[in-house]
């Protein structure tokens, strides 16, 4: 599901990138930069918590569901009391896309705390045909805008009209399971024992989303919308590589965490690394030579100054599938705090590097930000695997 998620995405923005202009194309991909932030924030980890609270007791998960729900439908108030905070203080002109964007954006995070329950108790089949029935409609409905047939807003509001469908049939699903939505009186003690128990996740979470979306919204901020199209074409191009490694990492984290492997854990770490490091030179080469040729049949030819952006950015990969791993490695032993630890740090660093370097340097800055941003990671996570070796021997 993940990842015919991420490839719907890409293929979305794909779209709206050939059919819209430079400028309208950057004023979007900020509302999706700032929507992705803001429903991380109030994701205060409950999907994982859930998730594992279903697998350890689905009775206890069903006393506090209840709760969980209030803690999504108050952030939900606080999260449009923000949205439109931001927006009055922004530079977007178009109310109604705004809306239809930042809305179905918390939706889906809604939907991914139902799901997460699902997983918990190793019902697939109840999240993936809500799941499969939403994206086809958006599929079919991204197929007309692209033709033509219908224009953005209309392509909007079915964003936000999927989003309503996939939670409508989710928690119709809950409801057979006699998971109910509205079953006894708020109980304040439990609302803040959960959130004591997520909230740590949470901030994890919401430190990644920070250090990979908030360099849209500085170059929104520092610059102008039309060079934050630029710079998403080559951000989105850099990012789809990392579903090669996910497919490597994903087998080794369930062996890593089931202890099952017959070498020692710190010589599979290696080896793994070394293919990892090989796969990400490759794709640099090809990014080097072919880059141009890539972003001209995937985004436009009205694009192909972002193969520049995309040839410096690709240095950052090596650092990109090794950090992946070293977080893979660090969550698999119980070290979840130390990835999240790792990821507040880079945040904070990968902000003042923009700040400074967009001012300087323009995207380019907005480059090296990144490139410094992956390298301080895979060092502090290196730290860390370090510190606690002797699990891996």
């Amino acid at each position: 599901m993940s990842f015919i998620e991420r490839l719907l995405y890409f293929l979305f923005f794909v779209v709206l990138a050939r059919s819209l202009e430079t400028l309208q194309y950057g004023i979007i991909i900020s509302i999706f930069a700032f929507a992705n932030i803001t429903n991380m924030f109030f994701n205060f980890g409950l999907p994982i918590h859930f998730q594992r609270l279903t697998a350890k007791s689905k009775n206890k998960m069903r006393e506090q569901f209840f709760s969980g729900l209030i803690i999504k439908i108050l952030g939900l108030f606080l999260f449009i009391i923000i949205s439109l905070i931001y927006y009055n203080f922004s530079s977007f002109n178009h109310s109604n896309i705004y809306i239809l964007i930042v809305i179905p954006i918390y939706i889906f995070g809604i939907n991914s705390f139902l799901q997460h329950i699902f997983f918990g108790d190793n019902n697939f089949n109840k999240v993936f045909k809500p799941f499969i029935i939403a994206r086809v409609i958006f599929v079919t409905h991204l197929s007309l805008f692209y033709f033509k047939f219908i224009s953005h807003e209309v392509l909007f509001f079915g964003f936000f009209a999927i989003s309503v469908l996939e939670l409508i049939l989710l928690a119709k699903s809950l409801y057979n399971e006699k998971i109910h939505f509205f079953m006894k009186v708020i109980d304040i003690n439990e609302i803040k024992d959960i959130l004591k128990s997520s909230t740590p996740i949470g901030f994890g979470l919401f430190c990644v989303m920070m250090y990979d979306k908030i360099d849209i919204l500085l170059i929104e901020k520092i610059l102008n919308f039309e060079l934050v199209s630029y710079y998403a074409v080559a951000y989105s191009i850099y990012k789809i590589p990392q579903i090669i490694s996910s497919s490597i990492l994903v087998p080794f984290f369930s062996d890593l965490s089931s202890k099952n492997a017959d070498n020692s854990y710190m010589e599979k770490i290696k080896e793994i690394a070394l293919t990892l490091l090989a796969i990400s030179l490759l794709i640099i080469i090809i990014i080097y030579f072919v880059g141009d040729f890539i972003v001209a049949i995937t985004f436009g030819e009205k694009y192909l100054s972002s193969s520049y952006f995309l040839k410096i950015l690709s240095i950052a990969l090596p650092f990109l599938f090794l950090n992946n791993l070293t977080g893979v490695v660090l969550n698999s032993v119980g070290l979840e705090k130390k990835a999240f630890k790792s990821a507040a740090i880079a945040s904070f660093i990968n902000i003042l590097l923009n700040i400074v370097l967009l001012n300087l340097w323009g995207i380019i800055g907005a480059i090296i930000s990144t490139i410094v941003t992956e390298f301080i990671i895979l060092l502090i996570q290196l730290f860390y695997i370090n510190q606690k070796r002797e699990i891996l021997i």
